[in-house]
This record gives structure tokens, sequence and C-alpha cells, in this order.
């Protein structure tokens, strides 16, 4: 049982930065498209960057807003017991660093895997994005 609310849990953390991410990106892409069309062909390769630069800030505040959604889950279920423990805990296993000097209690420990799976899935898809605005930026296809 014990599995099964661990993975129940999990699972709709996960489908809840699944909708972050595409929220904030798709706020993302037409705040640039918007920009790109006013911007670009006046002035050029600097307003490539800066286009790009905020396209990059979405990406990082898209997971800056997860990361704190599993830090603030691992604090209510007491698997944790700091902001800061639980904000550092979750970015190292998101970010697939795990560092291993904090675990989780048994109890919730299906939980690390989850977060680094989850924070594979995001990189991806913030890797994507940003191939994406590149070729865009380029002018390509």
């Amino acid at each position: 049982m014990v599995i099964l609310h661990q993975l129940m849990i999990g699972s709709l953390v996960i489908l809840l930065t699944i909708a972050i991410q595409a929220l904030v990106l798709n706020q993302a892409a037409h705040w640039i498209d918007r920009w790109a069309l006013r911007l670009l062909p006046r002035r050029g390769d600097p307003a490539r960057l800066a286009l790009l630069m905020a396209g990059a800030v979405w990406v990082l505040f898209a997971m800056t807003l997860q990361v704190w959604l599993w830090a603030l889950l691992l604090l209510k279920l007491g698997a944790l017991h700091t902001l800061e423990s639980a904000i550092y805990f979750a970015l190292v296993v998101f970010t697939t660093v795990g560092f291993g000097d904090l675990i989780l209690p048994p109890d919730w420990r299906l939980l690390s895997g989850m977060i680094g799976a989850d924070g594979l899935l995001i990189f991806g898809w913030s890797t994507a994005f940003m191939v994406e605005l590149v070729r865009r930026l380029r002018g390509g296809p």
C-alpha cells in the first residue's frame, strides 16, 4: 500500500509539472512570437540574442516552479523538515545530480526516483523548446 500511495502522489505531481511546463512554455512562445515580429526585422542579432535570453529565463522560471512544487510536497508529507533542505533535495534530484547527502525516509523514497524522472522529462522538453526557438530566430523552416 505504501508503494501505491507514493506512486499515486508522485504521478499527480508529475502531471502538475507537465501542466506548468505546458502553460509557461506556451506563454513564452506567444510572447516571443509577438516580440519577434516587432524586433527582428529592424534590430537583427541583438534582438535575436535578447529573445533567446528571454526564452531561457522562461524555461528556468518553469523549472523553478516545478522544483518548488516538489519541495513543498516533501515538506507537507514530512519527508523533509526544513524548506531549505526540501528545496535543495528537490533541486539536486530534479537536475539528476543526486549528491546523496540527503535521502528520503523509506516511506517516501520512491518519490526520489519520480522527481528524477520528472526532471529528465522536463529538461528534454526544455531543450526541445530552446532548439526550436533558436531555429525560429535564425529563420529556419
